[in-house]
């Protein structure tokens, strides 16, 4: 069996920044590939996929399809703005991400109805614009006909339940309609766009809203899968693709109904960074831009750092 395969996730056409990437991985991982949306160049290393970077887990179905056959033991799949702490590579990711041969890792999983939750990244907490995905999904979607490809509502739940996630479809109108009163500097366009949000989102003020399938949240531009499993994983992953479910659900639902050994950051020793917003700027001051500074004064604490935008820094 082979080591392990790392897979860089691109959202975006932007071949670009492969270079960029070889440089900062090639010394680190042998077996590197690349999804690019809509790709036509002449990289052999890159899988081309031409689905909505809004379900890019059809771009990691695509890609486990693509080399599964090549038996890795583990598949590490990151966002071409995730940048990975430079100790890391193929020799000992294991260590640094708490793995054995059955454990999988994403860097976090939440119920959705959970009001203290705070990731992803919450502007109005516990407002998260990726719950409406799982409150209009339905299975009997016209055109859609992998309903039994996907587990039973039971089987859902009780697979969600060994992680232990306890599922509760019934979803607050707070987090829906996120209007608070505030008073003092920026709280006027604050109010704005806690008022435009609601009036988005009035049809939920006069009726109970319910998910109608077992589904979780979670933080998905890290991804480690074993190699187990592999086949449902994809079939669970193109379904939810097919069905227009927001990632940051479909990809930690998919996992959480296929495995049972998941480790999380909160199992880790190292902490993550990361930037939200402007907050990004921060650490391009620090380096100026300097992908060679970042990378020789890269924090010893920290796993990895998200984003950093290659198109904006020099080797």
């Amino acid at each position: 069996m082979n080591t392990v395969a790392l897979i860089i996730v691109f959202n975006h056409n932007y071949e670009a920044n492969i270079q960029k990437l070889e440089q900062i991985y090639e010394n680190r991982f042998k077996n590197i590939w690349y999804t690019i949306p809509f790709y036509e160049g002449a990289h052999q290393n890159v899988i081309p996929v031409y689905e909505n970077s809004h379900y890019f887990q059809s771009f990691i179905a695509t890609a486990l399809d693509r080399i599964k056959h090549l038996s890795f033991s583990h598949y590490i799949f990151i966002a071409d703005d995730l940048y990975l702490n430079p100790k890391i590579n193929e020799c000992n990711y294991q260590d640094y991400f708490k793995l054995d041969s059955d454990h999988a890792f994403i860097s976090n999983f939440f119920p959705l109805n959970d009001s203290k939750e705070s990731r992803p990244y919450r502007l109005y907490p516990p407002y998260w614009p990726g719950l409406e995905y799982a409150i209009d999904f339905e299975l009997k979607k016209k055109g859609f006909e992998g309903q039994n490809l996907l587990p039973s509502y039971e089987r859902a739940i009780q697979a969600l339940s060994k992680n232990g996630v306890t599922f509760n479809p019934l979803i607050r109108k707070r987090f829906l309609l996120p209007i608070k009163l505030k008073f003092g500097k920026g709280c006027i366009r604050e109010m704005y766009y806690r008022l435009k949000i609601s009036l988005s989102n009035i049809r939920f003020l006069f009726k109970k809203t319910k998910i109608k399938y077992p589904l979780v949240g979670g933080y998905s531009d890290i991804l480690i899968l074993p190699n187990k499993k592999l086949n449902d994983f994809i079939m669970h992953a193109k379904c939810f693709a097919t069905l227009d479910l927001f990632v940051e659900i479909a990809l930690p639902s998919a996992l959480l109904y296929n495995y049972n050994k998941i480790s999380t950051e909160d199992n880790l020793d190292l902490k993550t960074v990361t930037y939200w917003n402007k907050n990004g700027n921060e650490i391009e001051i620090q380096h100026r831009r300097s992908l060679n500074s970042l990378n020789e004064n890269f924090p010893a604490d920290t796993l990895y750092i998200h984003p950093v935008k290659l198109s904006k820094w020099k080797n």
